[in-house]
Formats: C-alpha cells, sequence, structure tokens
C-alpha cells in the first residue's frame, strides 16, 4: 500500500554494533508503539522480536510461539479489562 516508507530507528548506541536498520527499525517501532515486532535476519535466518524497546535475538521457533502467547495474550487481557470497566 505504501512504498518508500522510512521506520523510526533506534539509535546506534542502543543495540548491537552490526544490527542494520531492519533490527534497528525493529526496536524504533517498538519503542515507539506497543507492537510486538518480528524480525528475520535477511543473512543467517535468525529470529528476533522487538517489544517495548528490547530486542530478543536468535529465538527459536517454540519460543518465538511462546512469547507471542504471552506477550499477545497480556494485551488481550488487559483491552478485555478495560472494555469490562
Amino acid at each position: 500500500m505504501f512504498a518508500a516508507v522510512q521506520f523510526p530507528l533506534a539509535e546506534v548506541g542502543d543495540l548491537e554494533q552490526g544490527l542494520g536498520s531492519r533490527h534497528r527499525a525493529a526496536v524504533g517501532l517498538s519503542q515507539e508503539t506497543d507492537a510486538v515486532v518480528i524480525v528475520i535476519s535477511e543473512q543467517t535466518g535468525d529470529i528476533s522480536i522487538a517489544e517495548r524497546g528490547t530486542l530478543t535475538r536468535k529465538v527459536t521457533p517454540d519460543r518465538l510461539r511462546d512469547l507471542l502467547i504471552e506477550l499477545l495474550g497480556r494485551r488481550e487481557n488487559r483491552t478485555f479489562r478495560k472494555a469490562a470497566a
């Protein structure tokens, strides 16, 4: 739908050396929004997940599933509680 969109990038000092703009954008998005961002390394195929400005690297598929259930389930419960109140 959109082309040439620039996502907010985390500052270089916030991340390990050698991580590129894809990982910096994932962390930047997670700092500025409530998004959980999944990143797949183009070079290594490693899975990373960014949430609340924190990047967790080398996540296995099983761990990714567990993290998503934990993180998204937690949000679903918050939204439900607010709507029910």
